[in-house]
Formats: structure tokens, C-alpha cells, sequence
């Protein structure tokens, strides 16, 4: 019993060990259907090895030379854009108006006048109909002249917040005079505030 046993156990690992070796020769002597295609075309020409490599099916014409025609694949098509930069009369379309907003309450400003010794700030916000990703600059006028200048970054904002203190000019305080702010792009004027008047 034990040497039945012991001969189907060989039996049994004798196949498994055949059925590997066949499906590793059959493996290996597999050759692509393009392949086997281009060297029944004409194998005695191995001189024109442009037919060997080009990609297509590959067909025997009468006279025995191989014709390749292309095979048409898919390509991926990547479409890059590069940002557009907006110009000043696509700016000015989306600006709504600008008001003066408290410095204290951070409001808008139900005034149009403040008294000096109040006026440590002045900050004016510009709004749009649409989020902006755009650098601008803007100008705080004293009596007509520019006092004081800043940079604005939007980052899809829909307001620019155009905030200057005095205390960080080292000034205290503003005098008294008509304020205005300008809000500029590529230095040309977008919107201006209402003037604000520091008594």
C-alpha cells in the first residue's frame, strides 16, 4: 500500500514537472503575430531592416516585396493654457464701487467726515462682481498729492482692502486735508473712493 502510494505521489509530481516544462517551451518559441508575419513575407531579404521595425501589418505583393501599412493609433493630447492676464478694461467691467469702512469696527463708514485725533487709520475697499487673481497698487491722496502708496495682492478676492496706518508710517495720527484712495492696474486707474474729509 505504502509503495502505491509512493508511486502515484511520483507519478503525480513526474506530470507536474512535465506540464511545467511544456508550458515554459511553449513560452518561449511563441513568437508575435507580427513577428511570424513579417518573416514569412521574405525572410532572405534581412537587408531592409526599416521593414522589421516599422509598426503596421505587413503584406507580400506579387513580386515578393513586403508593403507596410501603417496601423493608426490613439494619442494622448495634452492641452496646456497658459494664464491670461486681464486687461484694464475687463478689470474696470467687473468693479462694482469702493466705500471708506471704521478702522475700529472694521465696517463701512457711515460718515464722510472724522476727527484727526480718530484718524490713526484710513482704509478703503474696492469690490468686484467677480473673484480676481490680479496684483495692483494703490494710492492714498492727501489735498491732491499722493501721501502714501501700497501693494495689493488678490487672490481670487472679490474685494481689494486698501488699508494705510499712521502709526506704522510714524505719523501718529492723519492731518487734517481731503483723503482720496486710488486703486491702480498696470498703472492705470480702476476705481477711486469717495473723498473723506479729517477735520
Amino acid at each position: 500500500m505504502d509503495r502505491r502510494r509512493k508511486i502515484n505521489s511520483i507519478k503525480v509530481l513526474v506530470s507536474a514537472v512535465l506540464l511545467i516544462s511544456v508550458f515554459i517551451c511553449f513560452c518561449a518559441c511563441t513568437e508575435t503575430d507580427e513577428t511570424k508575419e513579417t518573416r514569412s513575407v521574405n525572410p532572405d531579404r534581412t537587408h531592409r531592416t526599416d521593414l522589421w521595425h516599422r509598426p503596421g501589418n505587413t503584406t507580400e505583393t506579387s513580386d515578393h516585396t513586403a508593403v507596410v501599412t501603417p496601423v493608426e493609433t490613439e494619442t494622448e493630447t495634452t492641452v496646456t493654457t497658459e494664464p491670461t492676464v486681464p486687461d484694464i478694461d475687463s478689470i474696470k467691467e467687473l468693479y462694482v464701487y469702493s466705500v471708506w469702512y471704521d478702522a475700529v469696527i472694521d465696517n463701512p463708514a457711515d460718515y464722510e467726515s472724522i476727527d484727526s485725533d480718530d484718524a490713526f487709520a484710513l482704509k478703503g475697499v474696492f469690490y468686484f462682481s467677480s473673484p480676481l487673481s490680479i496684483d495692483l497698487d494703490a494710492k492714498l491722496y492727501k489735498d491732491g498729492k499722493v501721501l502714501l502708496k501700497r501693494k495689493l495682492k488678490l487672490r481670487e478676492n472679490v474685494t481689494a482692502e486698501a488699508d494705510f496706518s499712521a502709526g506704522l508710517e510714524g505719523f501718529g495720527k492723519f492731518d487734517s486735508g481731503e483723503y482720496y484712495i486710488e486703486l491702480i492696474y498696470n498703472g492705470q486707474v480702476v476705481g477711486t473712493t469717495p473723498n473723506m474729509r479729517v477735520r
